[in-house]
């Protein structure tokens, strides 16, 4: 196990870096973008790049879990999780136009609101199954 509080950076520096690498090629096609799309575009890949960090922690891999341990996986794992689903919360914020706009929206759109809903159904799923709240 290890003591060195820079390994608990890990995993988030990982997905800081993809976050800075995809927000940096998306910021060299544009040419001008407002602030608010900005943010929106920033909280959406943050949110995206936490998604596949958390899901690769969420598999265990076994040379990683022998080093960090399972109580410090699962904390950066839990942290990591409500840090991305509050910039996929503001990101659908940001791009709310109202349900009549679900049908006129692209398929990616489309898919991104699908996944941020599933994300909710998911994290309500595992809170009340795992805090022990249906347990006598």
């Amino acid at each position: 196990m290890h003591t060195n509080k820079f390994y608990d950076w890990l995993f988030p520096g990982i997905s800081l870096v993809m976050f800075a690498t995809l927000l940096g090629s998306i910021l060299a096609q544009s040419d001008s973008m407002s602030v608010l799309q900005l943010i929106s575009y920033s909280s959406g890949l943050l949110a995206y790049t936490m998604m596949l960090t958390v899901t690769f922690m969420g598999s265990r891999p076994r040379f990683i879990e022998k080093y960090f341990g399972m109580p410090e996986m699962y904390e950066i794992h839990a942290l990591m999780g409500v840090v991305l689903s509050i910039m996929g919360v503001i990101h659908i914020i940001i791009q709310w136009n109202g349900f009549r706009w679900i049908t006129k929206m692209s398929t990616v759109s489309q898919t991104g609101f699908l996944a941020v809903f599933s994300l909710i159904i998911v994290m309500f799923t595992g809170i009340f199954s795992l805090s022990g709240i249906f347990i006598d």
